[in-house]
């Protein structure tokens, strides 16, 4: 994902609705969005319009309303956060970046014991 298509905290919420359950109409994503925060409907159609723009949602035309869904996978946009994390903090070093939460982090024996066994089996 290019830096410009990154997408924000508030568009990441409706990203998230959509990466469960898609396509959703407009007012489906806000119903869903009612219970977690007190943005207006105007302000739901903005982020989702910015989306859009980004390129990570597409616009399908259902039967009587808009309906969006997801371009890029959930797993996508994790990897490309943390590779552009990486890379701003650790400069592109994922060994550092390692290497800090070890020594950063009081770690349990079986989250030890969790990171050798995904090491070994990579």
């Amino acid at each position: 994902m290019k830096e410009s298509n990154r997408i924000s905290n508030s568009e990441l919420e409706i990203m998230k609705i959509l990466w469960k359950e898609a396509p959703l109409n407009s007012t489906e994503i806000i119903n869903r969005l009612k219970c977690q925060s007190d943005w207006s409907r105007k302000t739901i159609h903005t982020f989702i319009s910015r989306l859009v723009k980004k390129n990570v949602l597409r616009v399908l035309n259902g039967y009587k309303q808009k309906e969006y869904y997801p371009t890029i996978t959930k797993n996508e946009y994790k990897k490309s956060e943390t590779e552009l994390f990486v890379k701003k903090i650790y400069n592109g070093s994922f060994i550092l970046l390692v290497s800090d939460f070890i020594k950063n982090e009081s770690l349990t024996e079986n989250e030890i014991n969790e990171l050798k066994k995904m090491l070994l089996n990579k």
